[in-house]
C-alpha cells in the first residue's frame, strides 16, 4: 500500500514534508510546512501574506 499525502493533507503540491523523526515512545513526528508565499482568505478570497497562526496537530491511533 503506497502512502497518499492527499489522504491526510490538502493539496500535497503546496506542502513540504520535512524529515520524519522517531520518538522514544515508539511514535514518530512528521513536520509539514507550506511552500506558498500567499494564501487566499477563506472569507473574502483576497491574497494574504501575513502568518496568522501555527499549531501542532496530533493524529491518534484509535480502534
Amino acid at each position: 500500500m503506497a502512502f497518499d499525502p492527499g489522504f491526510l493533507l490538502p493539496d500535497a503540491t503546496a506542502l513540504r514534508l520535512d524529515p520524519i523523526m522517531a520518538e522514544p515512545t515508539g511514535g514518530f513526528t512528521v513536520v509539514v510546512a507550506t511552500v506558498q508565499n500567499t494564501a487566499a482568505c477563506p472569507t473574502c478570497q483576497q491574497p494574504m501574506t501575513r502568518l496568522h497562526s501555527h499549531y501542532t496537530r496530533t493524529i491518534a491511533d484509535l480502534p
